[in-house]
């Protein structure tokens, strides 16, 4: 795994400082593949909503980190208030 990869917050990261090529290309990999699922399980090419996307994204994440330790990574920049 990417060793910038490795700072995480259970299953949402890794946390990085800054998005690169690399991290925009896997969060594109990960958008696709729960669009391409949505649209599977709908039988028809349904409009992209990233709301919609994130939210799938989010919640199958959070189910394979709890069920089976693992982690599906979708690069994010910390926020820091």
């Amino acid at each position: 795994m990417n060793k910038r990869w490795e700072k995480w917050d259970e299953f949402m990261g890794p946390i990085v400082d800054e998005i690169i090529e690399e991290d925009w290309i896997q969060q594109d990999k990960v958008d696709n593949a729960v669009y391409n699922m949505l649209c599977e399980l709908a039988d028809q090419t349904i409009p992209w909503n990233t709301e919609i996307i994130h939210a799938v994204m989010d919640y199958a994440r959070k189910l394979l980190w709890e069920g089976y330790k693992i982690r599906v990574p979708y690069p994010e920049v910390e926020v820091r208030e």
